[in-house]
């Protein structure tokens, strides 16, 4: 085991067992990770996460906001004005 790994554990003892818990998961999660990374794919996908999240597509807009934001907000400013 390399050293900074036995500092490491040797700290956990600072820690509450429930914050052993969790710094226990997140070593296994991130060894499980490394070893699909490994065979040529990840098992968690933050993009996929995000785009079949309830986020996405969570408002109702005009489908070409993007392409007319500055006109909306001009026409936005200008009803307020």
């Amino acid at each position: 085991m390399i050293k900074q790994l036995e500092k490491a554990i040797s700290k956990l003892s600072e820690l509450s067992e429930t914050g052993q818990e969790v710094i226990a998961q997140i070593i296994i999660t991130t060894i499980e990770n490394k070893k699909e990374e490994k065979k040529g794919y990840v098992k968690d996908d933050p993009l996929a996460e995000l785009r079949n999240s309830d986020f996405i597509g969570c408002f109702a807009d005009e489908p070409d906001l993007a392409e007319k934001s500055e006109q909306i907000a001009q026409d936005i400013m200008s009803k307020k004005g």
